[in-house]
């Protein structure tokens, strides 16, 4: 088969690591907690994923306060 005999992808069918997926529902919802309610996961996950992809990229991504989170410059 030809390179363009195989069906492509359309931006919809992305498929992203949970990291990075928990990373977009942060920065949507504001908090871990409002994200771990959006992903049916606790906000126990949300953080150790957070920090996951924190520590993969060298650049810490949320500034974090009692009342939410907010992106840094990195983020």
């Amino acid at each position: 088969r030809d390179l363009h005999s195989f069906p492509t992808r359309r931006s919809s069918d992305l498929i992203l690591s949970p990291e990075v997926e928990t990373f977009l529902t942060v920065s949507r919802a504001g908090s871990f907690t409002k994200a771990a309610d959006a992903l049916f996961i606790t906000p126990t996950a949300v953080m150790k994923r957070i920090d996951k992809l924190e520590k993969g990229i060298g650049a810490e991504l949320f500034r974090r306060f009692k009342t939410g989170v907010e992106l840094t410059d990195a983020g």
